[in-house]
């Protein structure tokens, strides 16, 4: 498990090396994520299960027969000697009778389970091919939706807690992935902030700098905002991975 994910990281971060839209992006990493869960689920899995019961049941058979060879050689030789059952075999052939029942038990539920994901196969490939198709198109045509948002907030929590540590450096995210924009903050403002959503009353992400610069995602809206005035927000990646809106009166094309 460890090396699937150390592989799905990896592919991520070529992703994000390359020059696609975040969309395209998401959906590339949709039809990963769909196809190592249905290996997971439903080949992974039931082999896994079929070998293990297998096993068990194997062992659990070795074990009744070798107890119960024993017990009839016991049995033999008291009867030989004109002496009874003894108590002690009594509860042993009790117990093998219930590890036999049990493990029936389990065994006719989990291929009951196996045979339940072998017909749950079909309706997933549908599902996920659904959500590779429409997921992407949503978080297009919905930019600052807040289920949008939370998808690229995962994403940037992605990216610190599992790609930098992989040796991903943020910087490198650049505008060869996001279509080769880079802005910054006019020299003549003060600053400006990169907020959570696109109006002037979000949340800020971070206070930038003039200078500082900020990868392009090629994404902007058109927003009337709370103090009247007609905006256009630019979505922008700060230089550590952040991700945010920020006004497009207030930054400059560096390159």
């Amino acid at each position: 498990m460890d090396k699937l994910l150390e592989w799905f990281y990896k592919s991520y971060i070529f992703l994000l090396s390359i020059p696609i839209a975040a969309p395209i992006r998401f959906a590339i990493i949709l039809f990963l994520i769909t196809f190592i869960g249905k290996y997971l689920i439903f080949y992974l899995f039931p082999y896994g299960s079929k070998k293990i019961l297998g096993l068990l049941d194997w062992c659990i058979t070795k074990l009744v027969n070798g107890i119960t060879s024993i017990i009839g050689t016991i049995m033999r030789k008291r009867r030989q000697k004109g002496k009874g059952v003894p108590f002690v075999l009594s509860i042993a052939e009790l117990l093998i009778s219930i590890i036999s029942v049990v493990f029936k038990y389990i065994n006719k539920h989990v291929l009951r389970f196996i045979r339940f994901l072998v017909r749950l196969e079909y309706k997933y490939k549908i599902t996920m091919r659904v959500c590779v198709v429409v997921i992407p198109i949503l978080i297009y045509v919905f930019p600052t939706n807040s289920y949008t948002l939370k998808v690229y907030e995962s994403e940037n929590k992605l990216i610190q807690e599992h790609l930098i540590p992989l040796g991903f450096d943020p910087q490198t995210l650049s505008a060869s992935s996001e279509g080769k924009t880079i802005l910054k903050v006019k020299d003549e403002m003060e600053g400006g902030n990169v907020r959570k959503e696109a109006r002037i009353d979000a949340e800020v992400v971070e206070a930038v700098s003039p200078g500082v610069e900020l990868v392009y995602l090629e994404e902007n809206v058109q927003v009337q905002d709370s103090d009247n005035q007609q905006r256009t927000w630019l979505k922008v990646r700060l230089p550590d991975g952040n991700i945010g809106w920020i006004s497009g009166a207030i930054v400059e094309k560096v390159k």
